[in-house]
């Protein structure tokens, strides 16, 4: 199965192609969430450029804000899942 968002194929030849260069990159991410997740996980990681580097410097605190409003909705999600499993039973 898959989500839906990006096809795995592209997915797999993108990371393949990342790993198999002269010069490989430290993170490979797809999408704005995979960006986003990159980003507020950096810590000691090498940055490549510097875009990257003051997104991390910058962003950081932003990103963590958007991050708490995702598990909020995944523990909302979860919750409701719950309770529907429950009404089955």
């Amino acid at each position: 199965e898959e989500a839906g968002l990006f096809n795995p194929h592209v997915v797999a030849k993108t990371i393949f192609q990342a790993a198999t260069s002269t010069r490989p990159p430290f993170n490979v991410y797809f999408g704005l969430e995979g960006w986003m997740i990159s980003t507020l996980t950096a810590g000691m990681s090498p940055v490549h450029n510097l875009v990257d580097a003051l997104c991390q410097v910058f962003l950081m605190s932003l990103l963590r804000l958007v991050s708490l409003f995702y598990l909020w909705d995944f523990t909302r999600i979860i919750a409701k899942c719950a309770k529907d499993s429950k009404k089955k039973d």
